[in-house]
C-alpha cells in the first residue's frame, strides 16, 4: 500500500508538475520514486537517527522531511527564453546517513577538506549538470546541522541557512544551478563567479515571469548583497 504524502512532500510533487506543465520549460528528466516506509514514520526516523547515529535533529525539522526514495529533476528553459538550467536529486536522509561517508571524501588533497567530507551526507545531488551537491554535516547531538555546498569549480561553501530553509528555497528556485551561492559567503562580482553571476541574474529575471505565484524578492535582496 502506497504511503500517503505529507503536505510538504505533495508540494514537491506539485513543483515537478509545475515545471512539466510550463510551456517555457523543457523537462529533461522528472521522476518521483516511492516513499520509503521501511524506516517508519517521520518521528520514528528521527528517533532512529538519534539512537543509532547520535544525530539529534530538532523536532521542528520534521515538517520539512521528504521521505522519497528519490525525487529528481533536470530541466532547461525553451529556446525562446534566456538559457537557464536546473537540477535536484533528493533521497531519504536516513539512507544517506546510514550509508556512511562520501566516496569522494578521501580524494581531496587537503586534510581539512577530507575531514569535512567525512562528516557530510548529501541531501541534494546534482549529478548531471551541476558538478556538485548540497550536504548536511553530521555531528553528534547538533540539533540544527550545518549545510555545505560543494562544486568542482569552487570547493566547499558553508551555507547560512538550515535544513528547513534549504528545502523552502529549493521549491522557489526550482534547483537552478548555483542558487546556493546566494546563501554562502562569496563575492559574486569576482571573476571566478562570472558564470554563477549570470545564471543567478537570469534566474531572477526569468523565473518570476514563468512562476509569478512565488515571492522572489528575498532572493533579489540576497543577490544584491552578494554583488556588493
Amino acid at each position: 500500500m502506497a504511503a500517503e504524502l505529507t503536505e510538504y512532500e505533495q508540494r514537491y510533487v506539485d513543483m515537478l508538475d509545475e515545471l512539466r506543465n510550463s510551456p517555457a520549460i523543457e523537462m529533461l528528466e522528472g521522476k518521483v520514486d516511492r516513499v520509503v516506509q521501511a524506516y517508519g514514520d517521520i518521528p520514528t526516523v528521527f528517533e532512529k537517527l538519534a539512537r543509532r547515529y547520535e544525530l539529534t535533529l530538532d523536532p521542528s525539522l520534521q515538517s520539512r522531511f521528504p521521505r522519497f526514495r528519490s525525487l529528481s529533476c533536470l530541466w532547461q528553459t525553451t529556446d525562446e527564453l534566456p538559457r537557464l538550467t536546473g537540477e535536484f536529486l533528493l533521497s531519504h536522509l536516513y539512507s544517506q546517513v546510514s550509508g556512511g561517508p562520501l566516496e569522494i571524501a578521501e580524494h581531496f588533497p587537503e586534510e581539512s577538506d577530507r575531514s569535512l567530507a567525512r562528516e557530510l551526507r548529501v541531501i541534494d545531488d546534482h549529478p548531471e549538470g551541476g558538478g556538485g551537491f548540497a550536504a548536511m554535516r553530521i555531528q553528534p547531538h547538533v540539533q540544527f546541522p550545518e549545510l555545505w555546498y560543494f562544486t568542482i569549480a569552487h570547493g566547499f561553501q558553508l551555507l547560512d541557512i538550515g535544513y528547513r530553509e534549504y528545502f523552502d528555497n529549493l521549491l522557489i528556485t526550482k534547483g537552478v544551478h548555483g542558487w546556493q551561492h546566494l546563501f554562502a559567503d562569496v563575492r559574486l562580482h569576482a571573476d571566478e563567479y562570472i558564470h554563477a553571476r549570470k545564471r543567478l541574474t537570469t534566474m531572477l529575471q526569468v523565473l518570476p515571469e514563468i512562476f509569478p505565484g512565488h515571492d522572489y524578492e528575498p532572493l533579489r535582496a540576497r543577490l544584491a548583497q552578494r554583488l556588493r
